[in-house]
């Protein structure tokens, strides 16, 4: 019986290395036998998300809602296709500088497929005037065919009192995509 499960008289131990070990793995794999091409990019944010968890500060935090509306370029690899999103992103403190939380939206391309809506989970972690965030979800598109798309980003950027500026690179099913973000808190 591994150390902490229900039962076992033995501490649980380090939260954050138990997340690592045991979670991240199996979503990976999950995802990766869904998504078969974005394999590579699961395991890079599942190693990136146990390096921030094992590094953050585990002291509580106060409950804090962060409500951005953001602006979006990207040129997405297939078809050299621009997209340009407009996104609400409401985020809650999982420690003093680490958040958790979603991002929405709308997106236009200047390709074929017209019209999409990002979803995505994400998790940032803000240190000092830098902030570094990973993007993981569904890209809907309303055209015929393939029209649930998944994303899986890295992102970092300055932010100030209330507005971020960055750079976002990642996997838009079934090419690269990079962009830069602008965000403004509400």
């Amino acid at each position: 019986m591994a150390s902490g499960q229900l039962g076992d008289p033995r501490p649980a131990g380090n939260f954050a290395a138990t997340l690592g070990a045991t979670t991240l793995p199996a979503m990976n794999h999950v995802l990766a036998r869904r998504f078969p091409r974005t394999g590579a990019v699961c395991r890079l944010l599942g190693v990136a998300l146990a390096c921030v968890l094992l590094l953050s500060p585990w002291s509580p935090a106060a409950a804090t809602t962060k409500t951005e509306l953001g602006l979006g370029a990207d040129y997405w690899r297939p078809g050299d296709t621009g997209a340009f999103d407009l996104t609400l992103a409401v985020r809650t403190n999982l420690s003093r500088k680490i958040t958790v939380g979603g991002r929405f939206g709308g997106m236009v391309t200047t390709g074929a497929r017209n019209l999409a809506a990002p979803i995505d989970l994400q998790l940032q972690a803000n240190i000092s005037n830098l902030y570094i965030a990973g993007s993981v979800g569904p890209w809907i598109f309303f055209d015929r065919g393939d029209w649930i798309r998944t994303h899986a980003a890295f992102g970092f950027g300055l932010q100030a009192k209330n507005l971020s500026f960055g750079l976002e690179l990642g996997y838009l099913s079934p090419g690269a995509i990079m962009g830069l973000r602008f965000a403004t808190a509400l």
